[in-house]
């Protein structure tokens, strides 16, 4: 049984949001289970309009990224045996530069230096576009992924859906697992470890997300091909639950990184030998793309002279230069592209942080308060952010800061005119920090 998203979750993501970005929200249970929406991991527009002659109306970033991370607490995370987290975050965002936007707190573009924007009540982001159906497709994926349509406010990437579908649920005790097996579902062609399931519909509490969704860690090898494992504590007790045909579910790919990783089986780009297309047919707001690039960065590390993305200097600020190249540094393979970058990003937030160190909340637009940056290197192997930067973000007083490094091939295709998308493949780093 495949079928496009369900209405039911198409509405709900409309109403709340699921997931923000990567690094993000990373283990289910309780306030922590992830959200699903999308965040841009990299820069996503032109510099800020300064008022003088034509502008840029549209802004796109097409990213797919096999991320890291780096986090002491996220590379003991669970599942017992298999720490780390580790995999796919697909960002796609197309804006309407004419509504909305942030403040810039400071630079003016994210090429060759930082713009660090600030949201807050009155100052929320772009609206988004729906700029149709986008396809992922080549060998240098090495997991699954379906069509990415707009959802609500996001775009999400479905390989399976189903309404009123048959599916039975398993909790397997202590080991924080719940596995799911889909009755008539074809699954054995595909690899959906470090996918995440939004299901609902089962009498047992702890087997439904609701508006969330479960990681995916394991599927085939002792269990059959239909059957995913989760992980999901909050469900692991429980008994069998063979369901009659009344479940709802739907399997997201590239959402975000998944916890117990450290076996590779989350892997989600392949090295610089392998290659990735994206299309997409012409609409009223976007022309026809057709660009293909191979995966940048596999095995990236930083090296001994680079600053780890997880130790943000909050009591002494100053420049930092995040670099591949060094002692015991790995930028991972090259490749031809039509654009080379190692990229800066990266938030910081006002509201409460989750209890788990390596997550960050979700802020809500035209309510919370929270700022954005990008700072993209072009042919580097090294990128810095000043330490005016760094200071600018010490002083919004966040609660917490996450910092992502990434590697990436991509380009920057226009529409004929001023508007640009930029596409980027590649491999990151992300940490978390809080203040002292």
């Amino acid at each position: 049984m495949r079928k496009t998203l369900s209405t039911r979750l198409a509405v709900l993501i409309g109403a709340g949001g699921l997931l923000a970005g990567c690094g993000d929200n990373i283990l289910p249970g309780g306030d922590d289970t992830p959200d699903i929406d999308a965040n841009p991991d990299i820069p996503d527009g032109p510099p800020i309009d300064d008022g003088v002659g034509p502008t840029a109306t549209i802004a796109g970033t097409v990213a797919v990224t096999d991320v890291t991370l780096t986090h002491p607490g996220a590379v003991a995370a669970p599942p017992s045996g298999a720490g780390g987290v580790r995999g796919g975050a697909i960002s796609i965002v197309f804006s309407d530069l004419t509504e909305n936007g942030g403040t810039t707190l400071f630079g003016t573009s994210p090429i060759g230096g930082c713009l660090i924007t600030e949201f807050d009540a009155t100052h929320t982001p772009h609206p988004p576009l729906d700029v149709g159906p986008i396809t992922l497709t080549g060998d240098g994926l090495l997991k699954t992924v379906g069509p990415c349509t707009l959802q609500g406010s996001s775009y999400l990437c479905i390989s399976d859906a189903g309404m009123d579908g048959t599916v039975a649920a398993q909790g397997q005790g202590a080991s924080g697992a719940v596995t799911y097996t889909f009755t008539g579902e074809t699954l054995d062609s595909e690899s959906l470890i470090s996918s995440y399931l939004n299901v609902n519909g089962f009498d047992t509490a702890g087997y439904n997300s609701g508006l969330l969704a479960f990681p995916v860690v394991g599927q085939g090898g002792p269990l059959p091909t239909n059957t995913l494992a989760t992980f999901n504590p909050a469900g692991a007790g429980s008994a069998l639950e063979a369901s009659a045909a009344d479940i709802d579910y739907t399997i997201i790919n590239g959402l975000q990184p998944i916890p117990g990783a450290g076996d590779g089986r989350a892997n989600f780009l392949g090295d610089e030998t392998g290659e990735i297309t994206i299309t997409k047919a012409a609409d009223a707001d976007w022309p026809a793309i057709d660009f293909t690039t191979y995966t940048r960065g596999d095995g990236l590390d930083l090296d001994d002279e680079s600053a780890v993305p997880h130790a943000f200097p909050f009591a002494t600020p100053a420049a930092l230069t995040f670099s591949c190249a060094g002692t015991n540094g790995d930028c991972g393979g090259e490749g031809t592209a039509t654009l080379e970058a190692m990229i800066i990003s990266g938030r910081a937030t006002k509201k409460t942080p989750p209890a788990t160190p390596f997550q960050m909340p979700t802020e809500v637009p035209g309510t919370d308060n929270w700022l954005e940056w990008q700072c993209a290197f072009l042919l580097s192997d090294t990128a810095t952010m000043p330490v005016e930067a760094v200071q600018t973000i010490v002083d919004f007083d966040p609660t917490r800061v996450e910092m992502r490094v990434l590697r990436v091939a991509g380009t920057i295709i226009n529409d004929g005119g001023l508007n640009e998308t930029r596409i980027l493949i590649g491999h990151g780093l992300v940490g978390h920090t809080d203040p002292p």
